[in-house]
């Protein structure tokens, strides 16, 4: 019980600091989001910044990441 409680709080803990690091990752990659743009015709960057696909594309990219990485490493530990 508190191995499985340690993994779900961990696996919080990584959308937690996903959240916040996809929001900066997001804005520091406008020049790829308008590039992106200009050739596919995908609506990427509005008046506003970034369209909300591109914040909820990162933020899975990095929360899956995470994810990942700690299910790694708790398999690694049980071995």
């Amino acid at each position: 019980m508190g191995q499985a409680l340690r993994l779900t709080g961990t696996l919080v803990g990584v959308v937690v600091i996903a959240a916040p690091l996809s929001i900066l990752i997001t804005i520091l990659l406008f020049p790829l989001w308008s590039w992106l743009e200009a050739p596919t015709g995908i609506e990427a960057v509005g008046h506003s910044g970034p369209a909300e696909w591109c914040y909820a594309a990162v933020f899975l990219i990095i929360a899956m990441s995470g994810a990942l990485i700690v299910f790694i490493r708790h398999r690694a530990k049980l071995a």
